[in-house]
């Protein structure tokens, strides 16, 4: 439902666990993609901007950058129209300059935050991608008072390369792959606030639910007169009538196999209760864990799945076939003996048949399995629910 902007890749320094995360994250989304590296704690995660889309210009800037912040950029460059990013562009450029007329520095996070609430003191004229065409631009449209009263034809013997130069470089502008931009107000800073670490948020669900008269913000688990004054609010008789513009969910695959069209906001509702539940009991990433690994098709699925949770274990610690088996030996070998072992065998092929006889796997959050010994399945009446 929201636009996303860049595309990064995030990973656990001392492991193999890893997230793929679509900027700007929602504060569930975040927290979720935490969940999936499984950091130490006070541990930072590593990250590298894997697709920067329309401001690859940015890219070779990008080498220590604050990731909360860096999400909080993306956020504001959400909001952007086409001239909006043009100006943010040229901007940036213009900020480079000074930087290497004043024999270096870095471009900062904090200033390109600046920079980014800031593009509404340019001007910008879209198209405009080299000095020609921008004296052709000042000529044509009477900017030049001295060349008013010349002839067409004299017009024609212009310079426009010369003249475009000459008012760049004394308007102070600059020009960019899309277009030409001229600072014309004292640019702003950006809240100070912006970035954070990512907190729980106090919602399970959140929409942004829109009508052709407001937009209502709602959060569930809600109670039933709660969701009955946002539709008096919207003025509207059913959520049928609703546009649901922005989403956020402690549960993010959720949207997989929700279908707005079928499930109606009472059954959301009851699904974000659960989710509340699973959260209170400390159970919302094994819920995320083992979901992820069945054919869920619907919210009913899901329910089902929260009513036989016990069935399942998740390990979150354990992240390969060879944890696996140091975990299991330090079930059944005593410290000493353990120590010689490991030594002599060959711990992979231990935690891989240790898998098989298990009938466990890896997820995102860690390994996970049934103590029982059975297949990765939920009980639910007419369809089997087994492994993708």
């Amino acid at each position: 439902m929201d636009k996303k902007i860049i595309s990064i890749y995030m990973g656990n320094p001392d492991n193999s666990n890893h997230a793929e995360l679509e900027l700007p994250a929602t504060p569930w989304e975040m927290v979720d993609a935490m969940d999936r590296l499984r950091l130490s704690e006070g541990q930072e995660p590593y990250w590298q901007v894997e697709d920067m889309g329309r401001y690859e210009f940015l890219a070779p800037h990008l080498d220590g950058y604050d990731l909360y912040q860096f999400n909080a950029l993306a956020e504001k460059l959400r909001t952007f129209g086409d001239v909006d990013a043009v100006a943010f562009e040229g901007l940036v450029q213009m900020e480079l300059n000074n930087l290497y007329q004043n024999n270096g520095g870095e471009l900062t996070l904090r200033r390109v935050l600046d920079l980014a609430y800031s593009v509404d003191c340019c001007h910008v004229v879209p198209g405009i991608t080299d000095d020609a065409a921008l004296g052709q631009f000042y000529v044509e449209n009477d900017f030049l008072p001295d060349l008013a009263t010349v002839p067409d034809s004299v017009l024609e013997m212009l310079d426009y390369e010369k003249i475009g130069r000459s008012m760049r470089e004394g308007e102070g502008g600059v020009l960019t792959p899309h277009g030409y931009v001229m600072q014309e107000s004292e640019l702003r800073q950006a809240p100070p606030n912006l970035g954070r670490p990512p907190r729980k948020p106090p919602y399970m669900i959140y929409f942004l639910c829109v009508s052709d008269i407001r937009a209502v913000k709602l959060y569930l688990p809600a109670k039933q007169a709660e969701l009955d004054a946002v539709l008096d609010c919207l003025e509207v008789d059913s959520w049928r009538e609703v546009r649901l513009e922005e989403c956020d969910a402690a549960m993010p695959e959720m949207w997989l196999f929700t279908d707005m069209a079928y499930d109606g906001m009472e059954q959301i509702n009851r699904f974000a209760q659960c989710l509340e539940e699973l959260d209170r009991n400390n159970e919302l990433i094994k819920f995320k864990a083992v979901a992820g690994q069945l054919d869920i098709r619907s919210l009913d699925d899901a329910l089902a799945l929260a009513e036989h949770l016990s069935e399942y274990a998740l390990e979150p610690g354990i992240h390969s076939l060879e944890e696996l088996a140091r975990e299991e030996l330090s079930v059944i070998v005593s410290d000493p003996d353990r120590d010689l072992l490991t030594r002599h065998l060959n711990m992979e092929a231990y935690g891989a048949d240790l898998l098989w006889r298990d009938q466990g796997l890896f997820s995102d959050y860690g390994y996970i399995c049934r103590p029982d010994g059975q297949p990765l399945q939920v009980p639910r009446q007419g369809v089997d629910m087994t492994m993708q």
